[in-house]
């Protein structure tokens, strides 16, 4: 296959290179990442989490980008993903919204927005998701956005507690 230029991926997330290497160890948390799409997508309420953790810049939050776009372009579902954008001092914590085509930003610095979003989308669209980007544990507790995602990308340690299905990709 060829290398694809997708401008509109760039022009949202800007972390994109003009390449995509895709190491062994990736190849089976995608694998890993499909088997959980194709039980969680044909549930009207998905329950489970999908978390990747790893060491920053192993391209955790390049797939869950990708994923974010997969499931609001291909799949039709409401994506509201919450991530840091900028880096270093100047970030900032930014809620996006893909909803039936069209794209919202608002800076989020609390997660107050994609709470609120939460319960909408909870009571009135039929299908949508959650994706958190750069939160550890710590972190998550503080925003009191624990379990408020299907997925999440990031570079802390994390407590399971409950029933919890590991796979881990060396």
């Amino acid at each position: 296959g060829g290398v694809k230029d997708i401008p509109e991926i760039e022009d949202i997330v800007g972390f994109t290179g003009p390449k995509f290497f895709v190491r062994k160890e990736i190849l089976c948390v995608l694998e890993n990442l499909k088997e959980f799409l194709e039980v969680t997508l044909s549930r009207r309420e998905p329950k489970e989490h999908f978390i990747l953790m790893g060491s920053p810049g192993t391209g955790k939050s390049c797939i869950l980008a990708l994923v974010c776009f997969y499931l609001a372009l291909v799949e039709a579902i409401s994506v509201v993903w919450h991530r840091r954008v900028g880096g270093g001092s100047n970030d900032l914590p930014v809620t996006r919204l893909f909803d039936k085509g069209k794209y919202y930003e608002w800076y989020d610095v609390d997660c107050s927005v994609y709470k609120s979003l939460r319960l909408k989308c909870t009571a009135d669209l039929p299908r949508c998701w959650f994706a958190l980007d750069g939160l550890n544990q710590d972190q998550l507790n503080e925003k009191d956005v624990g379990n408020m995602y299907m997925l999440l990308a990031t570079s802390g340690q994390f407590i399971f507690s409950g029933r919890v299905e590991l796979s881990a990709c060396y």
